[in-house]
């Protein structure tokens, strides 16, 4: 696996289906995160066993938080808030700088969990967004 920098990460949102990548981009990303997949863990542990056992369950898709310097006049930051306030269903398209992919080529789904906003003296005026993944995942 060859190291990459982050530099170059994008994020493409829209509010319909893509189709072949035709969304928005939000612009001046300065971070992303993507807490990563987990599966659900059932516990099947009977009363005669020694020790606890467990079942696979249904997998999570995680969140993905990016932060942004703000731009009130940007359509893609503009379309994250509209969405959230009118919790509306987001799809969207994470591409790392490495090639690495989250949401496909006609992306997948996401609620706009939070927004927040920070600025201080000397400094950027920064907005970041989390968003909660629903349904299926893909990550190539």
């Amino acid at each position: 696996m060859a190291i990459a920098i982050g530099n170059g990460a994008t994020l493409m949102v829209k509010s319909t289906v893509m189709v072949a990548a035709n969304g928005t981009d939000v612009a001046s990303v300065v971070s992303v995160s993507f807490d990563g997949l987990k599966v659900t863990t059932v516990e099947s542990t009977v009363l005669s066993s020694s020790y606890k056992t467990f079942l696979p369950g249904i997998i999570d898709g995680g969140t993905i938080t990016i932060t942004c310097n703000s731009n009130t006049a940007d359509t893609g930051q503009s379309l994250l808030t509209t969405n959230m306030l009118a919790k509306t269903l987001t799809y969207f398209i994470l591409t790392f700088a490495d090639g690495s992919v989250i949401g496909g080529t006609t992306g997948d789904t996401a609620y706009v969990e939070s927004y927040k906003t920070d600025a201080a003296v000397d400094s950027m005026q920064t907005a970041s967004w989390t968003l909660r993944t629903t349904g299926t995942l893909q990550v190539a």
